[in-house]
């Protein structure tokens, strides 16, 4: 008994050692883990700037950058540590103004952080690495989450309102004659129209441009003692911070002097009573509240459309032209692009999203296209009268209001037993009036829908989708056949038409409910 014993108390000891062991190791590796909540971060910066100079001979360093700055501030010490003056801002570079040559770089960096830790650990304050692998790590010790920031309209209401109505302070534009910056009144536009991703020529990248005025300004603005805008990166690009950001309900117009409506036409130039095609009158009032910035429509410049693309394309506008820049239903920068977006909001998807996508009718193209010139008395001369002109023709268009009345209601049948298929099944008790009505409220807000359900039984053609708009269309299986026929091959027998329309219409709508059999069927007795 004692040899046993003797015999299994080592083993039991290894046994409990390995499992300690092993344990600590997976606790060590997941907190160690790229993904482990901590080393997620909004701070990352990857220090890669000595590939200017060639091929990197180590990995690139990710440096946290809040973790420094709230370092600093413990030590009452501020940017100005690690980064120099130029011109009445500071540099975002590194201890230095310009990168002349990888040598220099390399050693500033290694000087000024390695000293830098060094004299922080002699002072017994937590510290950073001061070893070449402990920065140059082939596995990354953080992941970065950081989201890109910008300006939408409400933050951008709130900065106007702060500057007081300056717009200079931050909108400008380069005077080639006079070689320098300038601010024209009421042309203001987009940092990204002239600050693109990557640095060009004598224009810097747009992140490098909002981060060297925007914390400037905020810098200068908290040294004042008034209410500033972050200077951390977490403050601007962790998603979670971007959540907390005040949105104004009551957002004022922007004030550029933009029109109300206009006639969109071929060419600014273009006189309308030359026009082969009738013009659209366009609701750009209207249509400014439909999006959080103005790029969703002009995307490289505050033009109308027409300048940079013209009838036949031009450089300037990629060489897409205006027809398809209106009309090309693939691209969600077009008129048509948008508005189909917009059926796949859930509110239209259940009807929208089994559709097959069709070409349009010419009825369908004079809810937009509604200014014939020839019907034009008199006729616009002047930009003015062809927003007055586009004004009224905006105000005589008649929505289809999504309504039944109740005459037209009582026909809607309440409820509709689908019985055809019954055989395991008991009949399924389909709420017609109820689908109906849901329709007709999930409908009634939209001005999209209003212009064009041409009338309130368009909602029925969601579901008797090739048939003519009626409140006695025919039935499901007037087109799908119980048993499928060689005939008809091109079109899915009955239980897969209700099936696919049903179930797709509540797939469509994110509706988790009814999805599963007996959800909609009671099983028979047997």
């Amino acid at each position: 008994m004692g040899n046993i014993r003797s015999r299994i108390l080592p083993i039991s000891l290894f046994t409990v050692v390995l499992i300690v062991f092993v344990t600590a190791w997976f606790a060590m590796a997941k907190g160690n883990a790229p993904n482990a909540p901590d080393r997620i971060r909004p701070d990352i910066i990857p220090i890669d700037t000595m590939k200017t100079f060639g091929k990197l001979q180590r990995p690139i360093v990710f440096f946290p950058h809040d973790a420094h700055t709230e370092a600093l501030k413990q030590q009452q010490k501020d940017c100005t540590v690690c980064h120099l003056p130029e011109k009445d801002r500071l540099s975002l570079k590194f201890k230095r103004l310009q990168d002349d040559s990888a040598e220099n770089l390399m050693n500033i960096y290694h000087d000024q952080c390695i000293s830098c830790h060094r004299s922080t650990a002699s002072a017994r304050m937590k510290s950073g690495p001061v070893t070449c692998g402990q920065c140059h790590t082939e596995t990354p010790k953080y992941v970065s989450n950081r989201r890109p920031m910008g300006l939408d309209k409400s933050l951008h209401a709130r900065h106007t309102k702060a500057l007081e109505n300056k717009c200079e302070t931050c909108h400008h534009e380069y005077d080639a004659q006079a070689k320098k910056l300038v601010y024209i009144k009421e042309k203001e536009g987009t940092c990204r129209y002239c600050h693109l991703e990557t640095t060009q020529e004598n224009r810097i990248a747009n992140r490098l441009a909002s981060h060297i005025a925007c914390i400037d300004c905020h810098r200068k603005t908290a040294a004042a003692s008034k209410k500033a805008g972050p200077i951390q990166c977490a403050s601007c690009h962790d998603p979670a911070a971007q959540a907390k950001i005040e949105k104004l309900t009551d957002i004022p117009r922007l004030n550029r002097k933009q029109p109300d409506s206009v006639l969109v036409k071929t060419s600014k130039e273009a006189p309308v009573k030359d026009a082969k095609l009738a013009f659209v009158p366009f609701d750009h009032k209207a249509h400014e509240t439909y999006s959080d910035t103005c790029r969703v429509c002009h995307h490289k410049q505050m033009n109308a459309c027409n300048v940079c693309h013209t009838p036949g394309g031009a450089k300037d506008g990629k060489f897409v032209t205006l027809e398809k820049a209106m009309h090309l239903r693939s691209d969600e920068t077009s008129c048509m692009g948008c508005h189909d977006r917009k059926k796949a909001d859930r509110s239209c998807a259940g009807c929208h999203a089994p559709m097959t996508q069709k070409k349009l009718s010419d009825a369908l193209c004079v809810q937009c296209h509604m200014a014939d010139p020839a019907g034009m008395d008199p006729v616009p001369q002047s930009s003015t009268e062809e927003a007055a002109a586009a004004k009224a023709l905006l105000e005589a268009r008649k929505p289809v209001s999504a309504v039944l009345d109740e005459t037209l209601m009582s026909k809607v049948p309440e409820k509709i037993a689908i019985k055809a298929l019954s055989d395991k099944y008991q009949p399924a008790d389909f709420p017609h009036r109820k689908i109906v009505n849901t329709l007709l409220k999930n409908t009634k807000e939209s001005k999209l829908a209003a212009y064009f359900h041409q009338s309130t039984l368009t909602l029925c053609q969601g579901c008797h989708h090739n048939s003519p708009a009626s409140l006695t269309p025919p039935t499901c299986q007037s087109c799908h056949s119980v048993q499928q026929r060689i005939d008809t091959l091109n079109r899915p027998a009955l239980m897969g038409a209700y099936h696919i329309q049903c179930m797709g219409c509540h797939q469509a709508m994110d509706m988790e409910h009814p999805m599963g059999c007996t959800e909609c069927h009671k099983e028979k007795p047997r």
